[in-house]
């Protein structure tokens, strides 16, 4: 550490498997800032094979995730999945129930930036759909769906080549 300032390296810095009770397909991290840190907040570099997920889970504070490399679906309990690009943010609220992972057509890369300093992991994603129209975040004058409790919005099974409803399965 120089001054304040700490270099936070990849190089030499382990690559683990991503946890299979937390994680849909194959995941691994990297912890720059993980729960061992003196830190507040944490750090994560997380590269998803196509198709690999996490399952729903909410932080106790905001988490943004910067999407690296690759295309990232993100969903919001009740909401319809929305799918990011290389260079693109998505900034979930604490206490948000959400998931995100790699679109079916390739990996992907993000760091997660968790400010809070927990996360409870919940149950896996059974089903989800990428939007035909790519987007982040709600539209301007756009307000939040509920939908009914247990019930993913407009979703297809991950296995199935095509949506009832016209969208690509992940």
């Amino acid at each position: 550490m120089l001054g304040g300032m700490e270099l936070l390296s990849a190089a030499g810095r382990a690559v683990e498997d991503a946890e299979v009770e937390h994680f849909s397909g194959d995941a691994t991290l990297q912890r720059f800032l993980a729960a061992d840190s003196a830190a507040r907040g944490r750090v994560y570099r997380v590269a998803f094979a196509a198709g690999s997920a996490t399952h729903w889970h909410t932080h106790s504070d905001v988490q943004l995730l910067f999407i690296v490399d690759g295309r990232c679906a993100a969903q919001v309990w009740g909401e319809p999945a929305v799918v990011a690009a290389a260079g693109d943010v998505i900034r979930f609220e604490g206490g948000e129930k959400h998931w995100h992972g790699a679109t079916a057509d390739g990996p992907m890369t993000h760091l997660a930036i968790n400010l809070g300093e927990s996360t409870e992991w919940l149950e896996p994603v059974s089903a989800r759909a990428t939007p035909e129209k790519p987007r982040v975040g709600r539209q301007k004058g756009e307000r939040r769906r509920n939908g009914p409790a247990g019930s993913p919005s407009q979703c297809c099974r991950r296995d199935e080549s095509e949506c009832r409803s016209g969208d690509r399965a992940m």
